[in-house]
């Protein structure tokens, strides 16, 4: 048997193939794939152009308007050593935001914080350069009262600033446009999953049997046969006729699952039994479109192979701290739909997994979870999704 205790965060499997989109590869995110190299990159070349242009400003204010003749060679040297400091007190910088970008969005404190750090490290460079190590390197430029000291702390702490604006602001632009392509993206695979409901509500076992209980029921039970009549009814409206959304509230998503057990029912009878617990705030959440069908789907179709009867389905949701957790669950045993054998239980091509693999990934990429667990007789696939929202 395949591994039983399958756990999945954050990840998708990569796709194959072209492109299932426009405008895949955009700048934001050639840049976004690798940021490690953009940081680099950006700050040798930011602090390569700072210290030329103060370089040759200083050396021409020194030599020119000021009268005073300093070699070349020594201020090079006194500004590389300051614009290594303060090149360094960056890289400081970089740890400490990285952190805090990962933990708060508020501008408030992204702000306050900036700008303490800001002062901090100008204070730092002027008592380090200016005070301890200027002297040393040129004597002349040695500098003296309280308000020549508040001056370079102001422009360095300037300097340090106009750094972390560009690093947050940088930050947030590629966020934004990577936000953006996974909306697009969600989008694309929402209409590609209708695209999949059309092969599961198509399929024509699934009619066939369907149709052909309904046949037996219009003579035996001819009230019981117009019941599953709507309700096939319902569940092809649902997963047919609706709109290529890329978001439902879980209502709708339930009420399709509902109409897809009712027709389900007829067919295996009392061998197919369900439970859902479905907390009343749950109900205006919003997800995206078709994604528990795939799980519902694979519940009955390896529930019915591996699970004593009646196979026993359950599905629950709640919402704790702004967090939305979903569960579908069966008896029986975990089977890798990517791993089986169509001779053994039919025709298996893994697209459910995926597809909700890849969605939860585009619509939620840094705040969801999916777990597939076997334990105690019962297999149980959940999801959580930080903050799903509501319609408007």
């Amino acid at each position: 048997m395949p591994d039983a205790d399958r756990f999945e965060f954050n990840r998708a499997p990569p796709r194959t193939g072209p492109p299932s989109w426009p405008g895949e590869a955009t700048l934001a995110e050639r840049w976004t794939a690798d940021r490690a190299t953009l940081f680099w990159k950006a700050q040798f070349l930011g602090w390569g152009l700072y210290g030329l242009g103060s370089y040759l400003a200083r050396l021409l204010a020194l030599n020119t308007y000021m009268g005073m003749y300093i070699g070349p060679a020594r201020i090079l040297l006194a500004e590389m050593v300051r614009v290594t400091m303060a090149f360094s007190m960056t890289l400081l910088l970089h740890l400490l935001y990285r952190r805090l970008w990962a933990r708060s969005r508020s501008y408030l404190t992204l702000g306050a914080i900036g700008a303490i750090c800001s002062v901090g490290c100008g204070l730092a460079l002027m008592f380090g350069f200016k005070v301890a190590l200027l002297p040393r390197l040129i004597p002349d430029l040695a500098v003296s009262g309280p308000s020549m000291y508040l001056k370079l702390a102001f422009d360095y702490s300037m300097v340090f600033l106009a750094w972390s604006a560009l690093y947050f602001g940088t930050r947030y632009w590629l966020d934004v446009e990577v936000h953006k392509q996974g909306l697009l993206r969600s989008e694309a695979l929402a209409r590609e999953a209708q695209l999949q409901m059309l092969r599961y509500q198509l399929n024509p076992h699934f009619l066939f049997n369907s149709l052909n209980s309904i046949r037996s029921l219009i003579h035996e039970n001819p009230e019981s046969a117009g019941e599953v009549v709507e309700e096939l009814s319902d569940f092809l409206r649902s997963s047919l006729l609706r709109e290529a959304v890329s978001q439902v509230t879980l209502r709708d998503e339930i009420d399709t699952l509902r109409s897809y057990l009712a027709v389900e029912k007829i067919r295996f009878e009392d061998k197919l039994v369900w439970r859902f617990e479905i907390e009343p705030e749950t109900a205006s959440c919003l997800l995206p479109a078709f994604l528990l069908h795939p799980l519902l789907e694979n519940a009955v179709k390896y529930g019915m192979k591996t699970s004593p009867k009646p196979l026993r389905l359950s599905l629950s949701a709640v919402l704790r701290e702004d967090t939305l957790h979903i569960e579908v669950a069966n008896s029986g045993r975990w089977v890798d739909p990517e791993a089986t054998k169509d001779d053994e239980w039919g025709q298996s091509t893994g697209l459910g997994l995926r597809n909700v693999r890849e969605r939860l990934k585009f619509s939620y990429p840094d705040g969801h979870r999916f777990t597939v667990r076997e334990a105690d007789g019962w297999v149980r696939a959940r999801i959580s999704i930080g903050n799903p929202g509501s319609p408007p």
